[in-house]
């Protein structure tokens, strides 16, 4: 028991903590789904600037996170991929092989964090076995293996359960899946860091898949899970093995619940918004988990983000299954929607980059900003620039002819 209570010093140590919040905000702009079409938006100002167009991936990307102002990781299922917006190649890339998933992938306090599905032969034959793995990638590694050609470390464990979802904080790394929350505890040293797992709690007895988790949320020191059944559940950390305790479930969505995330009102009360393949989303109180708002959209709601506009105003993005991209500001109000460049049908993913000027001083202006958005196996480089007017033309022909990918349009912003 010792063992447990020294560890859980560290665990509580992360969830009572500061943590680690991860920079990946996104931005968005309006836009209609003609061939040209310019709006004023007072409430969204801005003029998004076609850059580029990158095709690395051979397959669809279902990762796509920030890892610091300038540099950000993409995934499909196989390999993901390091880029930096100041170069056109890609500077990392790692593959792991035919026979395996990548799943979630995060970056937390110095480390991507990614669950991997493995399918493995036995006895020799066709039949698969699965297995899966959580797995940690020092990002200081990563760059000694560009720099210096050092070796990696790639530290395993491997998981009861297929995490669905990952959340880091101090070094105490949560998945959660079908059955169980498992925690893994991360130490780093310049000898031999280690990945070891610490706790599981089984919560899903009768393995109802209606029960599994789909996504999980940290707020101060309590966990929000959203479950494939529409329940939320919420768990706080105890003094004793298993270090959670589950607080309260409730039922607050009629399908699976995709992604959640929490905020405020305008009361400075703290709300959970959630994302629903029942086509909603919601706003609920943390503490009675009375719903406030339903917003209704024409397909699955996949992902939604908080991000700030170049007046520092708070919007929401919001990603459908269809491909379809929303802006709403504070109030829930519909703002903007970002048309797909290639007509794409399925879920788009938006990241926000920004290049801020090189002195240290903390009230510099940035420079530019850059928005990120996934288009199948493609990423399409836009840049947000201050002006009060939108201007849109889809061209399909900038997908055909990968000399236009280089050039600079004048007077063309997408």
């Amino acid at each position: 028991m010792n063992g447990y209570k020294k560890v859980f010093r560290k665990y509580k140590k992360g969830f009572y903590g500061n943590g680690n919040k991860y920079n990946i905000s996104k931005d968005k702009s309006k836009q209609n789904y003609s061939s040209q079409k310019s709006i004023t938006s007072h409430d969204f100002c801005g003029k998004l600037e076609y850059v580029k167009t990158l095709e690395d991936h051979n397959q669809g990307i279902n990762n796509i996170i920030a890892l610091d102002n300038s540099n950000y990781l993409t995934s499909d299922i196989n390999e993901f991929y390091i880029r930096t917006l100041q170069e056109t190649n890609t500077i990392y890339k790692e593959n792991f092989g035919n026979n395996s998933q990548i799943k979630k992938i995060i970056y937390s306090s110095g480390k991507i964090i990614f669950s991997v599905e493995y399918y493995n032969q036995i006895n020799g034959k066709d039949e698969k076995g699965i297995s899966h793995k959580i797995h940690v990638l020092v990002l200081n590694d990563i760059k000694n293996k560009i720099n210096n050609n050092n070796q990696i470390k790639l530290l395993s464990c491997n998981t009861n359960d297929n995490p669905i979802d990952i959340l880091e904080s101090d070094n105490i790394i949560v998945t959660v899946g079908k059955n169980c929350i498992e925690l893994f505890q991360f130490n780093e040293n310049n000898i031999n860091s280690q990945l070891m797992k610490v706790s599981e709690i089984l919560f899903n007895n009768n393995n109802d898949e209606r029960y599994k988790i789909l996504c999980v949320y940290r707020l101060e020191q309590t966990l929000i899970c959203g479950h494939a059944s529409g329940h939320i559940s919420i768990w706080e950390p105890i003094n004793e093995y298993p270090f959670l305790k589950n607080k309260l479930i409730s039922k607050i969505h009629i399908g699976p619940i995709n992604k959640i995330i929490c905020d405020k009102n305008s009361e400075n009360l703290n709300i959970i918004i959630s994302c629903s393949s029942d086509k909603t989303v919601k706003i609920h109180s943390i503490e009675d988990t009375i719903c406030f708002k339903v917003l209704d959209f024409e397909d699955e709601v996949i992902d939604i983000k908080k991000l700030e506009d170049l007046e520092k105003k708070t919007n929401y993005i919001i990603s459908l299954k269809n491909g379809i991209l929303k802006v709403y500001n504070s109030t829930f109000k519909e703002i903007l929607d970002i048309p797909s460049r290639s007509n794409t049908k399925i879920t788009r993913f938006v990241l926000e980059l920004s290049n801020s000027s090189n002195n240290n001083n903390d009230n510099d202006e940035i420079k530019e900003i850059y928005i990120l958005v996934t288009e199948a196996n493609k990423i399409d480089i836009y840049k947000w620039n201050k002006k009060g007017e939108i201007i849109i033309e889809q061209d399909k022909k900038f997908y055909n002819n990968k000399k236009n990918f280089s050039k600079k349009f004048n007077n063309k912003y997408y």
